[in-house]
């Protein structure tokens, strides 16, 4: 059986020469796209080619603390094996040059009062991570504008996938990062988060939204 978003769920382990373990997480409930759009910009990509394309996507925030992430891909053929693969063999992860305040690449600066934003903020990242710290309880307009995509050699859509990330989800991630980016030499290893009672390890839980954006021509 699925787990059901909302709800709180208990792992126990019980062992016959030693405590046992628990931890209680839930997965948040999923997000709620109320308005999106998309749209090819006139002027080719100036360094990469290509056409780029302004997303937008408004969603409410729920009550509470919450942590989301977004990630946008394209099916297509995967270059660097044959030019006889079908279009679609592989998702490929789409670069954005600029992205609204407050959101991170990736999670090591996420909790941090220190924001990105402007151009450049998105380059070589697979997924976005903001808390909603700057919009808690309010209707919030994310939009991002992607580096050039060449229209020849994949799907004429993008996937879209917003996540609603459980704490516990969000603090591991985050510390499990910190802790591989550390310098050795200046810094001591950071702690790997952890809600396992009595054990290591992490029990958690997130949502998905998803969004197919097609392509459309320029204006």
């Amino acid at each position: 059986m699925l787990p059901i978003d909302g709800v709180q769920y208990t792992f126990r382990a019980d062992f016959p020469d030693r405590a046992g373990i628990q931890a209680v997480s839930k997965a948040p409930s999923p997000v709620v796209i109320t308005d999106y759009s998309i749209k090819a910009l006139p002027e080719p990509d100036p360094f990469w080619g290509g056409t780029k394309y302004q997303l937008k996507i408004i969603f409410s925030d729920m009550p509470g603390m919450n942590f989301y992430r977004i990630g946008v891909y394209r099916r297509q053929r995967n270059q660097s094996r044959s030019e006889f693969n079908p279009a679609d063999s592989i998702y490929r992860t789409i670069d954005f040059d600029s992205l609204p305040p407050g959101w991170f690449c990736g999670y090591p600066g996420s909790d941090s009062d220190v924001l990105i934003t402007g151009s450049g903020s998105g380059a070589g990242c697979e997924e976005f991570v903001v808390t909603d710290r700057l919009f808690e309880g309010k209707s919030y307009s994310w939009s991002g504008t992607t580096d050039g995509i060449n229209d020849e050699i994949g799907r004429q859509e993008l996937r879209l996938i917003i996540s609603s990330l459980s704490e516990d989800y969000y603090r591991y991630h985050q510390s499990s990062e910190r802790n591989y980016y550390y310098d050795p030499l200046v810094e001591e290893p950071f702690p790997v988060y952890s809600n396992i009672r009595d054990g290591l390890g992490v029990f958690a839980g997130y949502t998905n939204t998803y969004l197919i954006l097609l392509m459309p021509s320029e204006d």
